[in-house]
């Protein structure tokens, strides 16, 4: 059943977003065009360059990354208690780096009409539409001048799955890491170029642009909600991709000893993975998280309910 925009996101019951992009008819976006021979692969570390602007602008942190030939993916995390206790200062500093700030709220900020503008930005700054638009149109800007061509680029706004809990995330940024391995496009996550995963397991080391990433339990003194470490996590995408998907790429394989320390068994996490491949779900979570959402929506029914009793 169809679930109107305005009811994906609903920050009062998860920050978490899985959001995908694809583009329009035979556009590419990074990949190498086979029946005109010209390679976009240059782009990708333009579109690394604004998502690590779009980071540092908005209060939206990048979970997970995948840049594809045609299309892509991101894990978000939204940190509204972020935008709020942001300065009048640091909203108009940070709006500024990429919009222009009207002269009359450069000037009288404290004034009735500043405060109206600015707070207005403020929950832009904390809004996944917005984030999306301003990575998504500037892309979209680059490729038509390359291409001295006007038009659409992408085939829609994007498309969103709100990620319920700990394991609905997990399970998300592991098929988001694991594109180029699915897609046969590489062999290991270390080679997965592009890929959040490949950054994390290069660390400082990664030759190409770094987006900001969300940090693991151990890569913080603070209170990361991401319950693993950055090393359980590669072990269980490692392990996952050593598992075989129908029709798709492959490692060896191997066991999943990792998903004891989330709940899962190796048959449901595989499911979980399947179900994000072959189907679009608007939630992904326990069915009761589902009924909730449903409930809060104002609809009968969502999607995967059934379904998601043998994940999670």
């Amino acid at each position: 059943m169809p679930l109107a925009r305005k009811h994906q996101i609903d920050l009062h019951q998860t920050p978490y977003y899985h959001v995908y992009s694809r583009c329009v008819r035979r556009a590419f976006l990074c990949g190498k065009d086979k029946l005109t021979g010209r390679d976009f692969s240059h782009r990708r570390n333009l579109i690394r360059e604004r998502l690590k602007l779009m980071a540092e602008i908005f209060c939206v942190e990048v979970c997970a990354f995948a840049l594809m030939d045609n299309h892509l993916h991101l894990i978000l995390c939204v940190q509204s208690p972020m935008a709020a206790e942001l300065s009048d200062e640091a909203v108009l500093a940070r709006w500024g780096r990429i919009f222009e700030i009207p002269p009359l709220v450069q000037r009288y900020p404290h004034e009735p009409f500043g405060q109206k503008w600015i707070a207005v930005r403020r929950e832009r700054l904390a809004d996944i539409s917005w984030f999306m638009r301003c990575t998504k149109e500037w892309i979209a800007r680059q490729a038509n001048k390359e291409d001295d061509c006007k038009g659409r680029f992408w085939e829609s706004r994007f498309h969103c799955n709100a990620l319920t809990n700990e394991k609905a995330l997990l399970t998300a940024m592991a098929y988001v890491d694991l594109n180029p391995i699915r897609a046969k496009a590489a062999s290991t996550p270390k080679d997965s170029d592009h890929t959040s995963v490949q950054q994390r397991i290069k660390g400082a080391d990664h030759p190409d642009i770094r987006v900001p990433l969300k940090p693991f339990r151990d890569e913080e003194s603070g209170n990361p909600d991401l319950c693993l470490t950055r090393a359980q996590y590669l072990d269980l995408v490692d392990a996952t991709g050593r598992c075989l998907l129908a029709g798709k790429g492959q490692i060896d394989p191997g066991a999943l000893a990792i998903l004891d320390r989330i709940g899962h068994d190796n048959q449901s996490w595989l499911i979980a993975i399947r179900m994000l491949t072959t189907a679009r779900y608007h939630v992904i979570g326990p069915a009761d998280d589902l009924r909730r959402w449903a409930k809060q929506a104002g609809v009968k029914f969502l999607r995967g309910v059934r379904a998601y009793q043998r994940c999670y």
